[in-house]
């Protein structure tokens, strides 16, 4: 089965493919959340294999 990205984890994607060394606080501030939910998504990016390597 095919898993689709929210808006949020599109924008979130996009911003990663412009800069992948953007900090999560940078993140949060870019897509208007806190950085707690910008940290799970990105976790949630490597358990759906969507990132590699990331360092939290």
């Amino acid at each position: 089965m095919r898993e689709f990205l929210d808006p949020t984890d599109r924008r979130l994607a996009k911003l990663l493919s412009r800069d992948a060394q953007d900090s999560v606080n940078r993140l949060a501030d870019r897509l208007q959340l806190s950085p707690p939910p910008v940290r799970a998504r990105l976790r949630s990016f490597i358990e759906k294999k969507v990132l590699k390597g990331v360092g939290l």
